[in-house]
């Protein structure tokens, strides 16, 4: 991920099998305070794995 000014920010990385995804932050934002921003992914379920409906809360 990269501010507006393309600088390196933080990086993302997707693990198929475990299906984890995880977001590594550089140290830049430790010495900027005007770092902020929007994170959007989309998710599907594996429906191998998810057979039936489920409603859990």
């Amino acid at each position: 991920m990269l501010d507006k000014d393309g600088h390196l920010v933080a990086k993302t990385t997707i693990d198929r099998h475990t299906k984890k995804v995880t977001i590594t932050y550089e140290p830049y934002v430790e010495t900027h305070s005007d770092v902020t921003g929007t994170l959007y992914f989309y998710v599907r379920m594996d429906h191998l794995v998810v057979t039936e409906e489920k409603d859990e809360t």
